[in-house]
């Protein structure tokens, strides 16, 4: 069982939802629906109770009741989908603390890494062709080889990825900064620099002929002299643990008019 209290006191926690547009969602979707049932049933009841049981036929059995009751039936479903859904991840939680971060399903806790084991977060996207939306999952690398995943659906999710680059910055950025001062290569997976280049899979582009370094939402692009018909150098951010250090210190190496 993991020591939490090794991890020192909770700083601030980070929910796998927002808790307000959950509620604004689940509530339009139950009032709607509800509303599309109610009235035109409540309307049905006071008629026949006015004018009597011959109107049930007249009142019951006709498009403009049937069509918006069986709207709200399909709203009220999709709204006990959505609540269904909600109640399985909204448990879901990062929770940093001072030495360190946790990762709980409901009461459950899953994992834990203290700062000082964490070496990478690496960036990766993939494109749901159902819900027609991207997905991004951020994941923390450890010294032992464990990782710890997110996604951006987490509440204030920015935040999270700045606090866990904050503390890779503090603690493995100087490692990037002694390799370079010693004249070695300092390596982000698919990607690594010297003084001399920037080597993509292996295959080196001295800095003369490098215009650019950025980083995409999807992938790092290295921008060079020779205009590619493939296109510049590009490598997924998921290839590319800590491709924010990797750009500041590629900024050094470029020539004031790269």
């Amino acid at each position: 069982m993991p020591d939490l209290n090794a991890l020192g006191p909770v700083q601030r926690r980070f929910l796998g939802f927002s808790i307000g547009w959950n509620l604004v969602v689940l509530a339009t979707l139950v009032l709607s629906g509800g509303a599309c049932v109610a009235v035109p049933l409540v309307n049905a009841l006071v008629e026949v109770a006015t004018f009597g049981t011959s109107r049930i036929d007249n009142v019951f059995y006709t498009e403009d009741f049937w069509i918006p009751v069986a709207l709200g039936i399909v709203i009220l479903f999709l709204g006990l989908l959505f609540g269904i859904s909600w109640a399985v991840t909204r448990y879901r939680s990062v929770v940093v603390h001072a030495a360190g971060l946790a990762l709980y399903h409901g009461r459950t806790l899953e994992a834990t890494a203290s700062w000082d084991a964490v070496v990478a977060l690496t960036r990766s996207q993939k494109y749901d062709v159902g819900s027609r939306t991207t997905r991004v999952t951020y994941t923390v690398h450890t010294r032992d080889q464990r990782q710890l995943s997110f996604t951006d659906s987490f509440s204030q999710a920015k935040a999270l990825v700045g606090l866990c680059q904050e503390q890779i910055d503090r603690r493995i950025g100087p490692i990037y900064e002694t390799r370079l001062r010693q004249g070695e290569r300092a390596v982000f997976g698919a990607v690594a620099l010297d003084a001399t280049a920037v080597f993509v899979n292996g295959q080196a582009l001295p800095w003369g002929a490098v215009r650019g370094v950025q980083a995409s939402p999807h992938s790092l692009v290295i921008q060079t002299e020779r205009i590619s018909a493939a296109g510049p150098p590009a490598v997924a951010l998921a290839q590319v643990p800590n491709w924010w250090i990797f750009v500041r210190l590629a900024q050094r190496y470029l020539s004031p008019g790269g």
